[in-house]
């Protein structure tokens, strides 16, 4: 979405850094008129309305420990032209328009800084950025952290100046996560009766069949409904890491995994018989090689060992019993393992995990099963 970059910008520009002054009043709900979103702001916070293009609300803390915290939005979809709009109905413009590039460039920070967080059972883009001001005369670096997230046409964005050691971060993003982005705050679904569990079951429809797509943006809607985090961060997982394979002819550490997708990862192993948790933990190689890490066995020459190797991933040792085939490239992709990536690309082994230490390994070179547990 560079075209809209621009327009974004300019708003992102109109987040001032000076720090607030507290207000007398105080409000239990606002509510952003335009968007219809509303957010449940602590008893003991104030509100500062600002008459700007983006920037909606300043939040205002009664308590002596300040923070500028502020929340926009803005019509996106609206600015499309008619041809475009035709083209992406308003229910499809959300998060998926916007790589992370795209919100690095709106901040002005790395790619490789922005994240992409759940809160409330909703996904965003989270980013930090440096940033110099002047406070009673003396120039100060702070963090200031941003949330943005993208929905029906709306492009939301929340400001903290602070990081996560400030003494309000937490309450910012509660805050954050009582927004209802239109939706009821009782029941936040966008079906057509405003059922939730109508919602829900059309979710995981969609997520067994594998519109993985639809079923983000139902389970995101249906908010925090039964199993909905717990789909979501599936569907994340499926996402996670974009190397071909391991080996050093075929890894880069930048498209690697990061720390919180390892979180995600160990949470979903932690919920292994959860849907379909088995086979998302070997839907791709940087996926499949970091939960796979240690010795698997079934025997005499019957393992496979996976180990960290810093310029290639993910290495590995395997007995004869399941392969000689052994090459210095590999990927495993649904559970199917071939060597020589760059070449042959030979299917060597299919993997199936029964229980979270052991699984099946089916060897295509020696048309033989085996179950191999994790030591």
């Amino acid at each position: 979405m560079k075209k809209l970059s621009a327009l974004v910008l300019s708003f992102i520009l109109t987040l001032s850094l000076a720090l607030p002054v507290c207000a007398k009043s105080s409000s239990v709900t606002y509510t952003d008129k335009e968007s219809g979103n509303k957010l449940s702001v602590p008893s003991d916070w104030d509100l500062e309305y600002k008459d700007d293009v983006l920037v909606k609300v300043k939040f205002v803390p009664s308590s002596g420990t300040s923070a500028l915290m502020q929340y926009g939005s803005t019509d996106l979809w609206s600015t499309l032209s008619t041809s475009a709009q035709n083209d992406l109905p308003r229910s499809k413009f959300d998060n998926s328009q916007f790589a992370k590039s795209d919100i690095a460039d709106l901040i002005g920070t790395k790619t490789s800084d922005i994240k992409t967080v759940t809160i409330g059972g909703k996904e965003y883009f989270r980013g930090e950025v440096e940033k110099k001001t002047t406070v009673k005369g003396l120039s100060i670096t702070m963090t200031v952290t941003y949330w943005v997230y993208v929905n029906n046409g709306w492009f939301y964005i929340y400001q903290f100046s602070g990081d996560e050691s400030h003494a309000l971060y937490s309450k910012f993003t509660t805050l954050i996560s009582s927004a209802t982005y239109g939706g009821n705050a009782d029941n936040s679904s966008s079906s057509a009766d405003g059922s939730r569990s109508e919602v829900y079951a059309s979710a995981v429809k969609a997520y067994n069949s594998g519109n993985y797509y639809e079923a983000q943006k139902l389970f995101s809607s249906a908010d925090s409904y039964k199993d909905s985090s717990k789909y979501l961060r599936l569907i994340r997982i499926r996402n996670f890491g974009s190397n071909p394979g391991m080996g050093g002819k075929v890894y880069n550490s930048t498209c690697g995994l990061t720390s919180s997708q390892k979180s995600d990862i160990d949470a979903a192993a932690r919920d292994f018989n959860f849907a379909d948790t088995p086979e998302v933990l070997l839907c791709n190689s940087d996926v499949a090689c970091y939960y796979l890490l240690g010795r698997w066995s079934g025997g005499s020459k019957c393992y496979i060992e996976f180990y960290e190797n810093k310029k290639a991933g993910c290495s590995y040792y395997i007995g004869s019993k399941l392969s000689t085939n052994y090459a210095d490239t590999y990927s495993i992709n649904d559970g199917d393992l071939r060597v020589d990536i760059v070449k042959t690309n030979k299917l060597t082994l299919t993997l199936t995990l029964t229980g979270p230490d052991t699984m099946e390994v089916y060897t295509h070179e020696k048309n033989h099963c085996y179950t191999l547990k994790r030591k």
